[in-house]
């Protein structure tokens, strides 16, 4: 009878186990993807503010040289 009670009690620890992992993964996975719109954000913020103060970026330059052609 007591074999019987460890294998369940071995059985929910991992399981628990297994539902820890996938939390944390999950909690790192929307981290990560707060953490990548964070990062779009300021990149956005700086295209803005160079092109407010007269600085160009290679995108633009490329598609402006691009429309000369067409």
């Amino acid at each position: 009878m007591e074999a019987e009670v460890e294998e369940k009690e071995g059985r929910s620890e991992g399981e628990e186990e297994e539902v820890r992992r996938n939390g944390k993964s999950e909690e790192k996975q929307k981290k990560q993807k707060k953490d990548k719109k964070k990062k779009e954000k300021q990149e956005q913020e700086k295209y803005e503010e160079d092109k407010r103060k007269g600085k160009f970026d290679i995108r633009e330059i490329g598609t402006q040289n691009m429309k000369r052609f067409i």
